[in-house]
């Protein structure tokens, strides 16, 4: 085994998911990724997306080739509740966000599902994690997932919105003063009124 194909390797041992872009950082071919899928070293997980054949597979994977193929993604929506650990619903679509004029990505795994945010919407709340060891990921706060809620209430359904809130302040997860702020940067500040008082 050649020196090369020695550092693809622990890479995606290291890694545990590793695509063409961390090749290319390391300056190792591209080519690898396929050369090491075919000798059973590498699993193809997208198109440029590969995990190490003996790494298990965690609760993420679908967020993990989301944040691979499309690092610009902020996790949304249910997809974000389910991150977070406030839901037992089960999302259909990994759910995402990306700013307003940008083309809409495509996938053919898994299914995603796209929100086009713009000013306040899209940069209040954003949150940094990594999974997997060190693949970074970004998602909506606990506050703004709510006021994205109640925004796309005809999408998501009231109950799921009301659901969250509740939780999401059983859980402490939150504070008045930051759901306000982001009930403002969605304007749906009116909307959630009434039920931010019954809270208070």
């Amino acid at each position: 085994m050649d020196t090369q194909t020695t550092q693809v390797l622990e890479l995606a041992r290291q890694k545990g998911i590793v695509s063409r872009a961390d090749l290319n950082n390391e300056g190792l071919p591209e080519e690898y990724l396929a050369k090491l899928a075919a000798a059973g070293h590498l699993s193809p997980l997208a198109p440029g997306v590969y995990m190490d054949a003996e790494a298990e597979v965690g609760e993420h994977l679908e967020l993990l080739v989301v944040a691979k193929r499309i690092p610009r993604a902020i996790f949304f929506g249910v997809t974000a509740l389910v991150f977070h650990g406030l839901t037992s619903q089960v999302f259909h679509a990994v759910e995402f966000a990306i700013e307003r004029d940008t083309r809409t990505p495509r996938l053919d795994w898994p299914t995603i599902d796209v929100f086009h945010l713009s000013g306040a919407s899209f940069s209040t709340g954003i949150e940094e994690h990594t999974l997997q060891g060190d693949v970074p990921i970004r998602v909506y706060s606990v506050a703004k997932t709510v006021a994205d809620l109640f925004k796309f209430r005809n999408r998501f359904g009231l109950d799921v919105a009301i659901e969250a809130l509740r939780e999401g302040w059983a859980d402490r997860r939150f504070t008045l003063e930051e759901l306000d702020a982001c009930a403002r940067a969605c304007r749906v500040h009116n909307v959630m009124r009434p039920y931010l008082e019954m809270l208070s």
